[in-house]
């Protein structure tokens, strides 16, 4: 079974968002209170993200309850470093080009009861981090939240 959803009666009010491993302390912490991000789901608007921490940890570690999405121009969303844990060179280097970026307000992280490594997941889910984001299908959600103990 997958986690990805294909179709759009598949879908769930869950995405996963991959993260380098330097944003983990900071999300246990609840220093994020905001994630950027150049690409963003378009039709549907999530309520939950679910955290995909990259190497050395490379497993799904916590989700972040979703209050707000929003797109925002970079002049903007600099104004918003503090909140998002990061500092407006880094912001102004991974905005590259872009004009605008996503903005994904969050509640307080939820830490996974027991973190779902990446060998799990593709082994017997197919999966491959997202560059972006990857829409959860309603099957795969609840089999997250089953695996994580939320």
């Amino acid at each position: 079974m997958t986690l990805k959803a294909t179709k759009k009666e598949e879908l769930s009010d869950g995405i996963i968002v991959s993260f380098h491993a330097k944003w983990h302390p900071l999300l246990t912490a609840g220093a994020v209170n905001c994630v950027f991000r150049k690409r963003g789901p378009q039709h549907m608007e999530p309520r939950w993200i679910y955290v995909y921490v990259g190497t050395p940890i490379k497993a799904i570690v916590g989700r972040l309850p979703l209050e707000r999405l929003e797109v925002m121009p970079v002049t903007e969303c600099l104004h918003l470093t503090t909140a998002g844990a990061i500092a407006k060179d880094e912001l102004v280097q991974y905005a590259n080009n872009y004009k605008g970026l996503f903005v994904f307000w969050v509640g307080k992280y939820q830490r996974a009861n027991q973190e779902v490594d990446f060998d799990y997941l593709n082994s017997r889910h197919g999966f491959s981090p997202p560059q972006s984001f990857l829409l959860l299908s309603r099957q795969g959600k609840k089999q997250l939240d089953d695996l994580c103990g939320f």
